[in-house]
């Protein structure tokens, strides 16, 4: 194949003819990093890494976007990228990313767990599930827990008061302020404790 044309098209991405006929487009830093000019030849292994280099750049640019609304674990970048350009361009994405500074598990992870203390106030168990649900790797997830401060009785206190729960009426009240309690996070002893339950 011979380049034919090159053009501009939206948001400045080159767009490559050969034969007459569209073939590739790509973003202006990867378009000078190929060195294509009219007339260049294109056989299959080129056009593969031409192709490779392409998605690389537009996954790189899919994923800033996406972390200039908020910061993401690396899974969760992974798991998108991966939906328009496959595994590969994603991890390779991800490790470019990693490398200047702009991913960073255990500063997500430490930022996350803030969050969900201040805002949300759980646990410490529901913590460690939900840092897991990003895919925070187990000694990052110990190391954040490790030095978390947090006053679990505290904050405990805090959602028992928000929630009308001091005085509950019956069994069925008790179960349903367990249970809620139980998924924030917090232990059956805490949860007695901060209810009362055990007193008579």
């Amino acid at each position: 194949m011979i380049v034919t044309d090159i053009k501009i098209g939206k948001k400045n991405q080159i767009l490559i003819y050969a034969d007459g006929q569209y073939l590739v487009s790509m973003s202006a830093e990867a378009f000078s990093k190929s060195k294509l000019k009219r007339g260049s030849y294109i056989d299959e292994q080129l056009l593969d890494s031409i192709t490779k280099s392409a998605d690389f750049y537009k996954a790189k640019e899919k994923a800033l976007n996406i972390l200039s609304y908020r910061s993401h674990s690396k899974k969760e970048l992974i798991d998108k990228i991966k939906r328009s350009f496959g595994e590969d361009c994603a991890q390779e994405t991800i490790k470019k990313l990693e490398s200047i500074g702009l991913l960073n598990d255990k500063e997500f992870a430490a930022n996350y767990a803030r969050q969900l203390i201040e805002v949300k106030r759980y646990g410490i168990k529901r913590i460690k599930i939900e840092l897991a649900k990003k895919g925070i790797n187990p000694e990052i997830i110990s190391e954040i827990v490790e030095n978390i401060n947090i006053d679990e009785y505290s904050n405990l206190e805090c959602i028992i008061n928000k929630k009308n729960m001091k005085n509950l009426k019956n069994q069925k009240e008790k179960n349903r302020a367990l249970a809620y309690l139980t998924r924030l996070g917090y232990s059956w002893s805490q949860i007695c404790s901060a209810l009362k339950l055990g007193e008579k």
